[in-house]
């Protein structure tokens, strides 16, 4: 993921941004530690974006956006699009503004959203009883 990419470039941070600003993580623009739950939020900002069609956070300028992706909290879905409550409890701890209140890892979140769509991960993703 960009995580590693960034671990490995020799490219100076200093003086750029790497990242597309809509689905950059408030760490990925402070020059933060980086770490794989920089893709985590990316990943919930995606889902975010195909459910409601727009991304959460939008400015006429990279800052603008920063101010957001740093301060503000992640809008919520409307109801009449029938999200399920668990779903969208998922995409709002991928995209929790502190790495450390993200999933451990990636395994981790995707196991999360297995639940939360009725599924039990231990099962190789079969549908749970209801």
């Amino acid at each position: 993921g960009i995580a590693r990419a960034l671990a490995s470039s020799t490219r100076s941070r200093t003086a750029s941004v790497m990242g597309t600003p809509e689905y950059m993580s408030p760490e990925q623009w402070s020059s933060e530690s980086l770490d794989g739950r920089l893709d985590q939020y990316a990943l919930g900002i995606v889902f975010y974006q195909m459910l409601v069609g727009t991304t959460p956070f939008q400015g006429e300028s990279m800052e603008a956006i920063y101010v957001q992706h740093r301060e503000t909290p992640l809008p919520d879905i409307a109801s009449n699009l029938q999200i399920p409550r668990a779903v969208q409890q998922v995409i709002r701890r991928a995209t929790a503004k502190s790495q450390g209140d993200r999933y451990v890892s990636s395994g981790e979140m995707a196991d999360a959203l297995e639940v939360a769509i009725g599924r039990t991960p231990a099962e190789g993703g079969q549908p749970t009883q209801q």
